[in-house]
């Protein structure tokens, strides 16, 4: 998937402005808090098949930061994944949209608005709207919800709708003069524009921006305490994406889904959302229909899940009464994963309890936790002690980079100072193919970075912040007092940028 330039500076300039600081330390409780612990044989379920899901993560280097499954309500598995850590939060991306479907079904609930049918033009009677027509008045919010709202023509130009309503300085009116590309209801196109639009009109029919609504009617009564949820310039918290979120409370998420909408005997959304929001409305293929902003494989009869860039997975499956959560970190497909849990799901009642295969599954739990094992440094070449402290200043960059500034250590770590737009980076970097763990990202998480010397003239190093669901590669490659940055990213923002720069002239040649 390619985007334009300026999709990529709008995006990379939200992503890169890493240093967010929070005095507060991310917490959320563990699992076994809220359910009860089983043996997977127990719950039929497969503990070998499961061990060897560890083993495929760590031999094909597969970027899963979290996995959780419930099922009958026990606690079969909760892993986390080394370099993420537990009771962290973290950035679920597009299954954001799958929480405002729900905020939309309370709101619906609740008589803030009366139904799926309201026009959408009418929560906006205060505004002008362009392009006006009988398509453009029959948009309603079922519409947005199914992704049948004739906002665009396909996935990409969607996402652009996005980037440019948030520059537009006013992301209301930007879609009320928008034309509609076709009739409403027609076609399925997936538009991060639309679920943005619930925000808007869950704000303006409550009196609280999305965020606010959530915390009172959803994420309280669940007992979810830490969420982060970005907000647009007009206050409208962004109801496409953004979301952070810890693991285990996403989990109780879908476990009030799940449960028709109760929880702890308390119902938080109605049975009838649940349903609606989780049938089939529209058909994206052949294999994958659409509810409202839940996708619904047809392979596995009544199964419905959300779904983000990166590997972001909640997945409900009330005919089994399973529940699986799949935080990840680009790097791979839900086929790397999902093949080993649909084996290791073996029966509907339960299976002959196997100790043994227990204990390994508590052993690889245990393992991907922890960082791997310290590799022997290569030799540094004689360039690296000689560019050491000198500066690189680069040209205009999409990812808003001005300059660099390496700085050799001792033994198993080097530093890198990066600037952009404003903003001092120092990165520890291992050369000893181990993380070094730094509070560098967005809302003070954490990060790793390592790398080594491929060449003479070449580092390469990996920075990776799982929680903010953004893996970037660097590739530096020295030429004299020039270099030249080879930048990709791995969870789907863009493939590979070429950047160029040279060393400051005070301390190099012309």
């Amino acid at each position: 998937m390619k985007y334009s330039k300026q999709f990529i500076v709008v995006i990379l300039g939200i992503l890169l402005s890493t240093v967010e600081l929070s005095s507060q330390s991310p917490q959320t409780d563990s699992a076994i808090n809220y359910w009860p612990t089983s043996t997977p044989e127990k719950q039929g379920f497969n503990s070998l098949e499961l061990a060897k899901l560890f083993d495929n993560v760590k031999d094909n280097n597969i970027d899963l930061n979290s996995i959780i499954i419930i099922r009958n309500g026990h606690l079969i598995l909760e892993a986390y994944l080394y370099p993420f850590q537990k009771n962290v939060i973290h950035d679920i991306a597009s299954v954001t949209k799958s929480i405002t479907s729900l905020a939309t079904g309370i709101a619906i609930d609740k008589g803030y608005i009366k139904s799926v049918n309201e026009p959408v033009l009418g929560f906006f009677s205060d505004r002008s709207v362009a392009h006006l027509n009988e398509n453009k008045k029959a948009l309603t919010i079922e519409h947005l919800l199914t992704m049948t709202s004739a906002l665009c023509r396909n996935f990409q130009e969607g996402e652009e709708q996005t980037v440019l309503m948030r520059q537009s300085g006013d992301c209301v009116q930007y879609f009320l003069d928008l034309p509609l590309v076709d009739t409403p209801g027609k076609k399925f196109v997936y538009s991060s524009l639309a679920p943005h639009i619930l925000s808007t009109i869950i704000t303006r029919t409550t009196g609280m921006n999305l965020l606010e609504f959530t915390q009172k009617n959803l994420f309280q009564p669940l007992g979810i305490k830490d969420v982060r949820w970005e907000a647009e310039q007009n206050g409208n918290t962004n109801g496409w994406g953004d979301l952070f979120i810890a693991p285990v409370d996403l989990a109780k998420i879908g476990y009030l889904v799940l449960n028709d909408g109760i929880w702890e005997g308390n119902r938080v959304i109605s049975k009838e959302w649940i349903k609606r929001s989780s049938q089939p409305h529209v058909y994206e293929d052949s294999g994958t229909a659409y509810g409202y902003l839940w996708w619904l494989p047809l392979e596995r009869l009544g199964l419905f899940e959300g779904r983000g860039r990166g590997g972001q997975r909640l997945i409900i499956w009330p005919q089994k009464n399973i529940i699986v959560i799949l935080i990840g970190n680009g790097g791979y497909t839900l086929g790397d994963i999902g093949e080993y849990i649909a084996r290791a799901f073996a029966s509907d009642t339960s299976l002959p309890e196997n100790p043994k295969a227990v204990k390994l599954l508590e052993q690889k739990i245990n393992e991907a936790s922890k960082a791997p094992a310290s590799k022997p440094v290569t030799t540094l070449p004689a360039l690296a002690k000689t560019l050491s402290g000198k500066e690189y200043f680069l040209e205009t960059n999409s990812l808003g980079l001005l300059s660099f500034t390496m700085v050799n250590g001792t033994g198993k770590e080097d530093t890198i100072k990066m600037s952009y737009e404003g903003v001092h980076t120092v990165l520890p970097v291992g050369l000893d193919d181990v993380y070094r763990i730094s509070n560098t990202s967005k809302y003070n998480l954490p990060a790793g970075a390592k790398g080594s010397w491929t060449s003479e003239n070449t580092f390469c190093f990996t920075y990776n912040e799982p929680s903010n669901d953004r893996l970037l590669q660097f590739q530096i490659e020295f030429k004299s007092n020039l270099v030249e940055l080879k930048v990709s990213e791995r969870t789907g923002l863009f493939g590979e940028i070429t950047i160029k720069g040279r060393m400051r002239q005070s301390q190099g040649k012309n």
